[in-house]
């Protein structure tokens, strides 16, 4: 038979088991979230991506404005100027952190700039 104290403190770990589980989970969601941020280029162009949702797009001496969202592993580029969702480029998060741009002339792929 359990005593009392037994009972409370089988309670009490179960308690601070969930909790760490909640906290670790948090951070993983957080050091994992859906930010984008710095350079990241290929030999044709360079998508700088800056905070607020806003970023640049270079490609040779032509630089855009450009703003972005992102939804789940995809970064989606939108065109200010353009209407809606006219000229929008999607890029893809990979696993070793590049970015994949699929075209009708294949992918190119984009590495995060130091």
């Amino acid at each position: 038979m359990k005593t009392k104290n037994q009972t409370n403190l089988k309670n009490l770990i179960s308690k601070l088991a969930q909790i760490t589980a909640l906290i670790l989970v948090t951070a993983l969601l957080a050091g994992c979230g859906n930010k984008v941020s710095g350079k990241y280029s290929n030999e044709l162009m360079t998508i700088e991506f800056k905070s607020g949702g806003k970023a640049v797009f270079t490609m040779g001496v032509l630089s855009n404005d450009a703003t972005y969202e992102i939804q789940g592993d995809k970064i989606i580029l939108h065109d200010p100027k353009s209407g809606a969702g006219k000229d929008d480029i999607t890029l893809t998060r990979k696993d070793d952190g590049t970015l994949a741009l699929m075209g009708e002339m294949g992918s190119m792929i984009l590495k995060k700039q130091k």
